[in-house]
């Protein structure tokens, strides 16, 4: 009987804390994800409850036309810096839904460099910084597994006429390195 007193003790701070845990939910301190379609990596870092950055390098492969030099892929290493806000931690937690590694929506801008193509069948391409403002999310499950989507506008800064706005997305797999929170 002795013990009692302290098993319900334990209940209600082990209940307060997971209370707390919820009503403040934030986002991973530090994050390595390996990206598979656009080979490459990413760090995410936690600035905030609700925000991050992330920088990341790879390949990114894209399709080029121009009514002058005609039609090509294009394989570019890049590297790049996103801001990310995330806003649906609390509404996931009240449907049961898994947070945990950042898997919430979020409003975004990344900033990508692009450099010299290492394919070349167009040579008339020049190094191209791009500027996006973007909706995305992103899901991490138990084990890892890594699912991202990105969506919305950019505008690409380059030497040569080719400036200009253009619809902006991204689909991501990969995995999560480290442990689960």
């Amino acid at each position: 009987m002795k013990l009692l007193p302290q098993f319900i003790l334990f209940l209600f701070f082990n209940f307060l804390t997971n209370a707390i845990a919820q009503e403040n939910p934030s986002v991973e301190k530090n994050l390595f994800k390996i990206d598979f379609l656009a080979p490459g990596f990413t760090y995410e870092y936690g600035l905030s409850p609700t925000n991050t950055l992330m920088s990341g390098a790879g390949l990114a492969a894209s399709y080029e036309y121009s009514d002058y030099f005609g039609s090509t892929w294009i394989v570019s290493p890049f590297i790049s810096e996103e801001f990310r806000h995330y806003y649906n931690f609390e509404r996931r937690i009240r449907k049961g839904k898994n947070i945990s590694r950042n898997s919430a929506n979020y409003f975004g801008f990344n900033v990508t460099h692009y450099f010299e193509p290492i394919t070349h069948q167009q040579q008339n391409f020049v190094n191209s910084t791009n500027l996006n403002a973007l909706y995305g999310f992103q899901r991490t499950y138990k084990a890892g597994f890594n699912l991202g989507f990105q969506v919305g506008v950019g505008y690409s800064i380059a030497k040569s006429d080719d400036d200009g706005f253009y619809p902006y997305f991204r689909f991501t797999i990969g995995w999560v390195l480290g442990k689960n929170k």
